[in-house]
């Protein structure tokens, strides 16, 4: 039986079939039968990560910051992916705070306090709040 038009007589449209164990686990046009084929091949081709120490990430950032050259042509020049020098200089800004309004690492560790104070204050005031309001009930002799 043909698989395309389920006739009976196999090949009646003019495809012709061929068994999975004579085309590598793959369908009639060539994908991958199922998924898995996919994840393995893809994982068969994939190159180790390159670890770059602490003075080449400094300078590379400060190649991009003094000389004012797109991160992109520093990249180029240096070998290494523009994403990953964009991620270096990204955190290079935020440790020692960028002008342009992110904050730096203290800054946002100072913040954080700061919050966590302000929300204990609050509460602090509300409980005062409500304890006056039953001290003056007491007071009025209701």
């Amino acid at each position: 039986m043909c698989e395309c038009d389920g006739r009976t007589d196999a090949g009646s449209c003019g495809s012709v079939s061929v068994p999975s164990a004579f085309d590598g686990g793959r369908g009639r046009l060539g994908f991958p039968s199922y998924r898995g084929d996919i994840a393995y091949e893809e994982a068969a081709v994939a190159e180790t990560r390159r670890k770059f120490d602490e003075d080449f990430r400094q300078g590379a950032v400060r190649i991009v910051r003094e000389t004012g050259k797109p991160i992109a042509q520093v990249a180029r020049d240096l070998g290494i992916n523009e994403g990953t020098l964009g991620n270096w200089c990204a955190l290079e800004r935020r440790r020692h705070g960028d002008p342009g309004g992110a904050l730096s690492e203290d800054e946002r560790a100072e913040l954080l306090r700061l919050r966590r104070e302000n929300a204990e204050l609050a509460m602090q005031r509300d409980v005062l709040k409500r304890s006056v309001a039953l001290w003056v009930q007491e007071a009025m002799g209701r």
